[in-house]
């Protein structure tokens, strides 16, 4: 029980299911007495489980960019690089006529968000990896 940064009530932390279950695995592994084999097999396990998780992600925000190239008038093959060179074309004064500029803005975006994903799962996975 945590008070409230607002109302300084205490009440149980609400926290979903998964978020507890990787913020204590790193924890659990070195506290179940299993061999170092073991708890290896279990961190290399549940590692690949977040590292799944963050492919999955990623691969969800780049389908949604060649998407949005698509509707945009680029080549949905390669949507980062060409948003990259029609944002740069119109700002030297050359724009591509057919080209949405603000769907290819958001394609710029959805290139940050993109990494995102591994930016979460990494520091989890350090620190399941130092508690081992």
């Amino acid at each position: 029980m945590r008070p409230n940064r607002h109302t300084g009530h205490t009440s149980a932390a609400p926290q979903s299911a998964s978020t507890l279950s990787l913020e204590t695995s790193s924890r659990t592994i070195a506290r179940e007495g299993l061999s170092r084999a073991e708890r290896y097999e279990r961190f290399r396990i549940r590692a690949t489980q977040l590292g799944t998780r963050a492919d999955k992600l990623s691969a969800m925000i780049v389908d949604r960019a060649r998407r949005t190239a698509q509707a945009a008038g680029l080549d949905p093959s390669m949507p980062f690089l060409h948003a990259h060179n029609a944002l740069c074309s119109q700002h030297y004064g050359n724009p591509w006529p057919e080209v949405d500029y603000s769907l290819a803005r958001k394609i710029k975006y959805l290139e940050e968000r993109s990494f995102e994903p591994y930016r979460i799962v990494d520091p989890i996975i350090s620190r399941m990896l130092r508690d081992l």
